[in-house]
């Protein structure tokens, strides 16, 4: 069972800024009486969420400058819970902190991204595979990723537009 409610309040603070809060709260319950190969697994668990975010944006003209903060929660996956009998899964939990600059006129854009994401009980894969075929995954203390995400485009003649992107993270 999953239930949601989400909501967004967004606050014009001046000609050039703006600023917004999102909210969503979730509550999941998982109910499992056994597997195929484990019978006697029987889980019931409930997970509640709170899932904020804010942000600053500044524009003028044709630029664009944000950043913002989110934290969010997700529980573990149905077979997550299979995968190790002896070490049941915990909720992922991520502090996410991205900044960023965008500038468009009428013959290009370009965009820069940066993050940082830092988790607690990240859900990763093993490089195992359990007895249906599926990968494994189990719970990391602590990791994070950072990394860059690059747009452009261009328009060269009115029927003809070059667009990229990049990525890089760690």
């Amino acid at each position: 069972n999953d239930a949601s409610f989400y909501t967004k309040y967004t606050e014009k603070l001046s000609t050039h800024w703006q600023s917004f809060i999102d909210l969503q709260w979730r509550n999941v319950q998982y109910t499992i009486r056994g597997f195929r190969n484990t019978p006697s697994l029987h889980i019931k668990k409930e997970y509640a969420f709170l899932n904020p975010k804010a942000g600053l944006t500044y524009s003028n003209k044709k630029t664009q400058v944000y950043l913002s903060y989110g934290r969010a929660a997700k529980e573990p996956n149905r077979d997550d819970f299979e995968a190790n009998l002896n070490e049941q899964p915990k909720a992922e939990k991520l502090n996410d902190f991205e900044t960023g600059i965008e500038q468009k006129n009428e013959h290009y854009t370009w965009a820069v991204n940066l993050y940082y994401m830092s988790y607690q009980n990240q859900l990763v894969l093993t490089g195992k595979i359990n007895d249906a075929g599926a990968y494994t995954r189990t719970n990391i203390p602590k990791s994070y990723r950072m990394g860059a995400e690059l747009q452009a485009a261009a328009t060269i003649v009115k029927w003809l537009k070059i667009e990229g992107n990049l990525t890089i993270s760690r």
